[in-house]
């Protein structure tokens, strides 16, 4: 805290600077100390639940057949919290946070906060639950750093979003105004830009990858509305690298699964 409160400021006023003062109200946003003092605050509610669990107070829920047990997930200011649907481990889970915003001063935001429940709890239940916590129940957990958050398979509809970004990006308006050369590298400046991020930690369904390649080879050979034009040479050769007479396009089936090696490799 000597981080904090030691600080002295002044303002500029009409070219002039005043007096020095000591900030009453906190840093400023956007210090660099600011995260880090809230990742040190923050630890303590982990504190707290893992002191529970090990209590077997919380019940947590567990990762699969021989997974590992999951009581909280925390990346920054984002919190998910996993627990049994009971009025039981509801009550936990609300002192505990309770408890939390005492010690620290925070408050629990209603309007960003939700409760998922699985498709076994009955309704009589989760109407129960949603009183007794003031949150709103949510059908999905929605996107999270703008790739899906989904407890199942993933469907083509799911990602149906990176289909419609390609499709801005290459548009046919553009593919009229650029070489042939333009085009290649438009072509794979967008497709290994957009695709990526999802990629890194989704297999995304084949059908979408290859509607997204289908409209990269309409958007080099110049394709329009009016019709398919010519393809002057077959796809497995374009995609082979330069060194071996392709023009080093991505298959990106095959860099999905090289994204999904690199974060195993990486575990």
């Amino acid at each position: 805290m000597t981080s904090v409160t030691s600080v002295r400021t002044n303002v500029k006023w009409n070219g002039e600077r005043a007096e020095y003062f000591h900030p009453q109200r906190g840093i400023r946003q956007g210090d660099p100390i600011s995260p880090y003092l809230f990742v040190i605050c923050t630890d303590k509610l982990s504190h707290l639940i893992t002191q529970a669990v090990n209590e077997r107070k919380w019940r947590p829920m567990r990762a699969g057949r021989n997974g590992p047990l999951i009581s909280h997930l925390m990346f920054a200011d984002d919190l998910i919290l996993f627990a049994e649907a009971s009025v039981d481990q509801m009550t936990v889970v609300l002192n505990i946070i309770d408890q939390f915003c005492q010690l620290s001063g925070h408050e629990v935001s209603q309007e960003k906060t939700s409760i998922m429940f699985s498709k076994n709890v009955c309704p009589r239940i989760k109407e129960t639950l949603v009183k007794m916590s003031g949150f709103f129940e949510a059908t999905s957990l929605g996107k999270y750093l703008g790739v899906p958050l989904v407890g199942r398979a993933p469907k083509r509809s799911d990602y149906n979003y990176l289909i419609n970004q390609v499709k801005t990006k290459l548009s046919a308006w553009k593919a009229k105004h650029l070489s042939f050369a333009g085009r290649v590298t438009l072509s794979k400046a967008v497709i290994e830009a957009i695709p990526i991020y999802p990629m890194m930690t989704t297999t995304i369904p084949k059908s979408c990858l290859n509607e997204i390649q289908k409209i990269q080879r309409a958007f080099i050979w110049g394709d329009d509305n009016g019709g398919r034009k010519y393809h002057a040479v077959s796809w497995e050769n374009v995609t082979l690298p330069k060194a071996y007479g392709g023009l080093g396009m991505r298959r990106l089936v095959q860099m999905n699964k090289a994204c999904l090696m690199k974060m195993g490799w990486v575990i």
